[in-house]
């Protein structure tokens, strides 16, 4: 089966329109398709990668149009990527657990600057990643490294998420300041207690394809899925994907790859 269900549109920050991919997925012969826009962020003034407050009940209602139109060709998901950013703002939260959903994805794109207390983006360009670990994190990739688990971590014991994406992706930017930071022996530790974790609390996590297509990596990289399956972690696959032409990235790669159990979202809800 091919599948996706992390998929972002005019309602956040990708370009294309959500009928677009409905039917670039229908083409290439998705059988489910899930819609996950970033969550709302009130607590920031300038947030543009995320979906406004005013737009949630259009996108809910669009969405549900859609399902009618196309629903004898693919199953379509409503569906959005919720930040964890405190024990009050989280895919937990009755703001969002209260949302006609059919599906919550958890992430971790921000951290609280041990500095100032602000909200810092550590999924940006690799020029403001290194100027915010200079500056909120005195300098040091571990500390980075420390709080985006300790996040990770927390969201997973709130839960209130379906799966949880792109686990790792703090490697993504730390790797291209130090190629070697992924084999020390604390960050391999911080991986193992998250996985042993997720695999305690039956979290099932997202292998996320969409950096295959520009460096071959994945989210979480290729090195812990022997680890996770032996954890009996299931997992779902997905391209995160924000362009038409990269519907299918990395997808039958993983798939191939993976050992451990590959679930539908139909699995999991």
């Amino acid at each position: 089966m091919l599948t996706n269900y992390h998929s972002h549109t005019q309602f956040c920050d990708a370009k294309a329109r959500v009928e677009d991919f409905v039917i670039e997925a229908i083409r290439l012969g998705f059988s489910e398709w899930g819609v996950s826009p970033h969550c709302p962020l009130p607590m920031l003034k300038y947030a543009p990668w995320a979906m406004s407050i005013e737009d949630v009940e259009p996108y809910i209602a669009h969405i549900e149009g859609l399902k009618v139109r196309y629903g004898d060709r693919i199953r379509i998901y409503t569906g959005m990527e919720i930040d964890y950013i405190d024990e009050q703002f989280n895919p937990s939260s009755d703001y969002f657990q209260s949302m006609p959903l059919d599906f919550r994805i958890g992430s971790v794109h921000l951290l609280r600057s041990p500095r100032t207390g602000e909200l810092v983006d550590v999924d940006c360009s690799i020029s403001d990643f290194k100027r915010h670990v200079d500056y909120h994190f005195s300098g040091s990739l571990q500390l980075v490294v420390q709080h985006y688990y300790k996040a990770l971590n927390s969201m997973v014991e709130l839960g209130g998420f379906d799966f949880l994406a792109h686990p790792d992706k703090i490697s993504s930017n730390t790797s291209e300041l130090s190629s070697k930071i992924c084999s020390n022996g604390w960050y391999q530790d911080l991986v193992e207690q998250f996985l042993l974790n997720c695999a305690a609390r039956g979290v099932v996590l997202e292998i996320n394809t969409k950096a295959h297509h520009s460096k071959g990596v994945f989210f979480p990289d290729r090195q812990y899925f022997e680890r996770m399956a032996q954890l009996g972690i299931k997992v779902v696959i997905n391209s995160d994907v924000h362009h038409l032409d990269r519907l299918t990235v990395g997808l039958r790669e993983v798939g191939e790859l993976y050992k451990g159990e590959i679930v539908s979202l139909k699995d999991i809800i």
